[in-house]
C-alpha cells in the first residue's frame, strides 16, 4: 500500500514548496553538474551526475531518511572534486524523486531500486551511503558495485535514541520552526559544529510538509554471504548519538567481518568527515582502476 509522503491536505502545495527548495538549492551549486529524470521500479527518479565524467569507477552517492542531493552539497563537493559522482534522490524521501512511499519490505524494494540505477551506468560503482541510504547500499545486488561505504550506517543495527534528542525531535514534528529545527540539528551535530542554515532551512520545510518515514531495522544478516566476500567499510561519527562506533561495532564485526572507522563527526557529517570520507572512497577506486 502506498501512500503520498506529502501533507497535502494540510498543504495542496507541499510538493511544489520542497521541489522549489531543491531546485534554487542546486541552481545556486557553483560545481557544474547535469540533472536528469529517470523512470524506475520505485517511480521517477531524480539523478544528479557531477565531476569527471572519464575516471574508470563511478561513485553513486545514497542521501539518508529526510535527505535528498541538494542537502548534501558538502559531500557531493568533496566527491565531486575527486571523479564523477551521482546522486539519486531517494524515492519515497523528500526531494525531486516520487513522493510515494511504499512501507513494506521498504529497504529490499530500495536495493532493486538501486540495482536498477547502477545498471544504467553500465560501469563498475563504489556505493556510498547515509543512513537509511547505508541500508540501501547494504541491499543493493548488482555485479556492477566493486565497493561500499557505509556511513553512520542503518541496516546493521536500529538506532539509539536518547531521550533529549526524542525530545528535540518530538518538539520539532509539533512545531516545526527554525527554532526547533536548529535544536534537533544540534543533537545530530558534532558539539563544536556549526549548525549550516540551509539544514535548518530544509528540515523546517521537511517538518511542516513531509509525514514521518520509517527507521530501517537490522538488515546486513540478509546479505552476509555476498558482503563477507568483499568486505563493506562501515564510518560511524564519534559524536553521533544515534549509532556511534561502540553501537554499531559489534554488529559490524559479526555481520560483515569488518572493523568501524571514526570520524570526527555527529550523525550528520561536516565537510571535514565528508572530505574523509571521499579519501575512502579514493581508495577503493584506485584499486578498482
Amino acid at each position: 500500500m502506498t501512500e503520498s509522503i506529502y501533507r497535502t491536505l494540510h498543504d495542496p502545495h507541499a510538493r511544489r514548496r520542497i521541489d522549489d527548495w531543491c531546485d534554487a538549492r542546486l541552481s545556486a551549486w557553483a560545481v557544474p553538474h547535469v540533472r536528469d529524470h529517470r523512470d524506475t521500479v520505485a517511480g521517477p527518479t531524480h539523478v544528479l551526475t557531477a565531476g569527471d565524467p572519464d575516471v574508470p569507477v563511478a561513485v553513486v552517492l545514497v542521501p539518508g531518511a529526510n535527505a535528498c542531493a541538494a542537502a548534501h552539497l558538502p559531500a557531493l563537493t568533496a566527491l565531486a572534486a575527486r571523479g564523477h559522482v551521482v546522486a539519486p534522490d531517494v524515492p519515497g524521501e523528500p526531494g525531486l524523486s516520487s513522493g510515494r512511499r511504499v512501507e513494506r519490505a521498504r529497504v529490499h524494494q530500495l536495493g532493486a531500486w538501486l540495482d536498477e540505477v547502477v545498471t544504467r551506468l553500465d560501469r563498475p560503482v563504489v556505493l556510498v551511503g547515509h543512513a537509511l541510504g547505508a541500508a540501501a547500499a547494504l541491499a543493493a545486488s548488482s555485479p556492477l558495485v566493486v565497493g561500499r561505504v557505509l556511513v553512520s550506517p542503518g541496516g546493521l543495527r536500529r538506532p539509539r535514541l536518547p531521550l533529549r534528542l526524542l525530545a528535540a525531535a518530538a518538539r520539532w514534528r509539533a512545531a516545526p520552526r527554525p527554532a526547533t529545527s536548529y535544536r534537533l540539528l544540534e543533537h545530530l551535530a558534532a558539539p563544536a559544529e556549526r549548525v549550516d542554515p540551509a539544514l535548518v532551512e530544509w528540515l523546517t520545510l521537511v517538518g511542516r510538509h513531509v509525514r514521518p518515514g520509517f527507521v530501517p531495522g537490522r538488515q546486513a544478516d540478509r546479505f552476509t554471504d555476498v558482503l563477507r566476500s568483499r568486505p563493506p567499510v562501515v564510518m560511524a561519527g564519534v559524536h553521533d548519538r544515534l549509532l556511534p562506533p561502540a553501537h554499531v561495532a559489534p554488529a559490524a564485526r559479526r555481520l560483515l567481518g569488518t572493523d568501524v572507522v571514526p570520524l570526527e563527526c555527529g550523525h550528520l557529517p561536516d565537510p571535514a568527515a565528508w572530505g574523509h570520507v571521499a579519501g575512502t572512497v579514493d581508495a577503493l577506486v584506485a584499486r578498482r582502476s
